[in-house]
């Protein structure tokens, strides 16, 4: 059983980018990487293409999908208020997008 969630965790993990920067091995979580799955959960990023497109910086639909375009404009905004730029909604970009 364990095996089955650790595994679940760094799929997820992989899938959103955060395992590739985490210093550790992909099977061994980095502290808070749940929360770090939990956080870009489709509502989030819903939430931050409504923001990213009032701001003028998304053109795409919003639709909740972390696709190219999203990547894209979030982006563009983490160069712009000078954060670090990922393309992943961190904790700095939602503060600064405020969703």
């Amino acid at each position: 059983m364990q095996r089955a969630v650790m595994a679940a965790l760094t799929l997820a993990l992989m899938i959103d980018g955060a395992a590739a920067a985490s210093a550790q091995p992909a099977s061994i979580a980095p502290a808070g990487a749940l929360a770090a799955v939990t956080s870009t959960k489709p509502s989030l990023y819903l939430r931050a293409q409504g923001r990213l497109r009032e701001l003028g910086e998304y053109k795409g639909p919003v639709n909740g999908r972390r696709d190219a375009a999203t990547v894209a404009a979030i982006k563009k905004f983490q160069m712009i208020k000078k954060l670090p730029v990922s393309g992943r909604l961190t904790p700095e970009t939602v503060k600064a997008l405020g969703v």
